[in-house]
């Protein structure tokens, strides 16, 4: 039986590998050309394998020639097989066929697919760029059981970006590397047995096919009392890389019911480059005399956050002294290759003053620039420095230019300079400030060789403010690159340093007391970022701008007919679950029938409801609302207990029709015999079919309800 399921999988693995390839399959424009034209299509389905009589999702992606979603964009899906129903947003069900869904806002297109046979079905995405075709295609596997009445075990996986927000496949849960810090994601299997329950105690096995990829082991490896277990991956970049590529992840449970139960999960990397906002250049020191030295330290990351591998060649230049010196600004190293993400030249400088900029580029590409002081002048940096009176410290100064050694006094003698003289430009002199030591300002007087003297003050200051940051939180809602918000520093000691936990996304700039905070690029989804000041003494503050995306919110199912059974109860046959896909939580679920559906409460991102009982089929609708106000509805039809064929049983001559009627339930039926030679069936749709006699005998009629699984017979005697 082993070797069965594991040939299963692999035949499985096969298949989908041919389906899904590398991306699309066949030629699309090449980037940065025809902006807001259909150039690039991608189709995602949210999971690989499913059982069947169950549904699919896909996610069909339309993008420009520059990579930006294009809306509005007629997808025509398309179904290569010979079973399965599609249904696309927009459109309408076909079998084998073909629908058409329009891309939303953020460049989505969706298709449900559903089969009640298994196997494989192949689904294609095509849109019409006006110059050609671009298309994607997909497999999946629908499985069944081996016989009518037990089911086959099965296994899901779902996925959440880290660090996580609870709400699993996400579209961008699917995408690594989107922004910095991109980089893991949480793969969760759950286990199903046989009969639907979900099982305990199964040891999970993992595969991965992707090198960059790493499993952090740490989660459950067997099953918990929900059947579900989970891993933690981290995608490491090894090579820089202009296009998406995916890998997959396939999760076993080879022991459950004796038999076995397998899923595999696709997740994409978007490209992997330099970043030129996180990558900076330093120079140490940056004033240096004529023919002084500087070592130019070039911190180079990739967009993904992680420093760049090593043996990356970065590229130094200098610019010309003055727009008028013919020669060279002096001389720096012309290469040099990374080691943990750090590359490092040595500038020398020339024998004439101004300012020379260094230069660093990776293939090309300017990752930063610097500026390098050449000064004969006599210079201390910086010109004035606090310390904290309460706690006490140290100040530490730098001398440059001039002619050294260099000699330093001070005007009170509490506070003495160490050393009292440096002999060379760089050197440095400190300056300790004991505890509980009052309010002063001291006078450093820096006098070379010549005779050239400068001065450099240090304040000692004990009474200071709370530092704050008012606002303490702003939103920016539908934000675009370039919107900025404005903040103010209260409190602390200037001078002040801000950050951002997302710079890639929001940059921050002080002036003064002004803190401004600019919008870099725009999230795909409803984002916080925090953003951290600090004062001259090191006390911090934060505040927080979040940035608001209208996100469509989708509940699965989304519509659905349960029979309710009276409350309270311990029966979970009519306990339905539901998923929420989009928005951002918390949420909020919202019954417009209380007294047979309450409001819900939602853990994480998923609900279950337990209808009560009703005398008549009633629809009940559910408001799901988001953190944000976005919401979206759910119907929920809740039928009566009884479900029933009249007449229950009935004789006729052969030849002649009976017509049955169907109470409660949910039209449209199935509709079985036992003896289909004896008996022909017209059923049209509704609540009533007509039987016709064909030949003597007993026949059985079995009528199926599909929305919950109801069945109920009648008995049709024919002489």
């Amino acid at each position: 039986m082993k070797k069965g399921i594991l040939l299963i999988t692999l035949i499985i693995l096969t298949a989908f590998l041919a389906g899904c390839g590398g991306g699309t399959s066949s030629s699309s424009a090449p980037p940065g050309v025809n902006t807001g034209i259909a150039s690039i299509v991608r189709l995602l389905p949210l999971q690989y394998v499913a059982q069947t009589n169950s549904s699919l999702y896909f996610k069909a992606r339309v993008l420009d020639g520059n990579g930006s979603p294009v809306s509005g964009v007629p997808v025509v899906f398309t179904n290569l097989s010979q079973k399965g129903t599609i249904t696309a947003q927009g459109g309408v069900s076909v079998r084998s066929s073909s629908t058409v869904a329009y891309t939303d806002g953020y460049g989505y297109a969706t298709m449900r697919l559903f089969s009640s046979e298994p196997g494989f079905i192949t689904i294609l995405a095509e849109v019409d760029s006006g110059t050609g075709k671009v298309r994607d295609r997909k497999t999946v596997y629908f499985t069944s059981s081996d016989t009518d009445i037990y089911l086959l075990p099965y296994l899901t996986l779902d996925v959440d970006s880290l660090p996580g927000n609870g709400i699993y496949n996400e579209e961008s849960d699917f995408y690594l590397f989107e922004n910095p810090y991109d980089d893991s994601a949480e793969i969760l299997a759950t286990v199903y047995n046989r009969w639907g329950t979900p099982a305990a105690g199964e040891p999970i096995l993992w595969q991965v096919d992707q090198f960059e990829i790493s499993a952090d082991w740490s989660g459950n490896i067997t099953t918990n009392t929900d059947g579900q277990a989970k891993i933690l991956i981290k995608a490491i970049p090894l090579s820089l890389r202009e296009t998406v590529t995916f890998f997959n992840i396939y999760a076993s449970a080879p022991y459950v019911d004796g038999v076995g139960a397998a899923n595999m999960i696709s997740l994409f990397l978007n490209p992997v480059e330099i970043s030129t906002t996180l990558s900076h250049l330093t120079a140490s020191p940056s004033v240096v005399a004529p023919g002084g030295e500087s070592t130019i330290t070039a911190i180079i990351f990739l967009n993904t956050g992680e420093p760049v591998f090593d043996g990356l060649t970065v590229n130094f230049s200098v610019s010309p002294a003055t727009d008028t010196d013919p020669d060279p600004c002096g001389y720096v190293t012309p290469f040099a290759q990374t080691t943990g993400g750090v590359a490092q030249a040595t500038f020398t400088a020339p024998q004439v003053p101004g300012v020379c900029t260094i230069t660093a580029t990776v293939r090309g590409e300017v990752i930063g620039t610097v500026d390098v002081t050449v000064s004969p002048d006599l210079m201390v940096f910086p010109e004035s420095q606090t310390i904290n009176g309460v706690t006490g410290g140290t100040a530490t100064y730098t001398i440059y230019g001039g002619i050294p050694p260099y000699t330093i006094f001070s005007d009170d003698p509490q506070f003495p300079p160490n050393p009292s003289s440096v002999t060379e430009s760089g050197g440095t002199f400190t300056v300790t400030v004991d505890p509980a030591t009052p309010d002063t300002t001291v006078t450093y007087t820096i006098v070379d060789s010549a005779m050239t003297s400068v001065t450099a003050t240090l304040n000692i200051v004990t009474q200071v403010e709370e530092l704050k940051i008012i606002p303490e939180s702003q939103t920016i809602s539908n934000p675009q690159v370039g919107d900025t918000a404005t903040y103010t520093i209260l409190g602390g000691v200037e001078p002040y340093a801000a950050y951002s936990d997302n710079p890639s996304l929001v940059s921050v700039n002080v002036s003064g007391s002004t803190l401004t905070a600019t919008v870099e690029a725009v999230p795909t989804k409803n984002t916080t970022v925090t953003i951290t000041v600090y004062d001259a003494f090191g006390s911090s503050a934060t505040a927080t701008l979040v940035l608001k995306v209208e996100t469509t919110i989708e509940v699965i199912p989304s519509q659905v007919s349960v029979v309710g059974i009276k409350n309270p109860d311990t029966d979970p046959t009519d306990d339905i679950l539901f998923t929420i896909y989009g928005g951002t939580a918390p949420y909020e679920v919202i019954s417009d029938y209380q007294n047979i559906i309450p409001n819900q409460t939602v853990s994480g991102n998923t609900f279950t409801i337990d209808p009560d009982s009703v005398a008549t089929a009633t629809t009940v609708l559910l408001t799901v609302v988001d953190a944000f106000g976005n919401s979206t509805t759910v119907t929920v039809i809740v039928n009566p207990t009884d479900f029933f064929i009249m007449p229950q049983n009935v004789t006729i001559n052969v030849g002649d029709s009976v017509t049955f009627t169907v109470f409660g339930g949910n039209p449209p039926f199935q509709i079985f015999v036992d003896l289909p030679s004896a008996v022909q069936i017209t059923y049209t749709g509704g609540s009533s079919f007509t039987a016709e006699g064909l030949a003597t005998g007993t026949v059985t009629i079995t009528v199926l309800d599909t929305t919950d699984w109801r069945q109920t017979t009648a008995t049709l005697n024919i002489q």
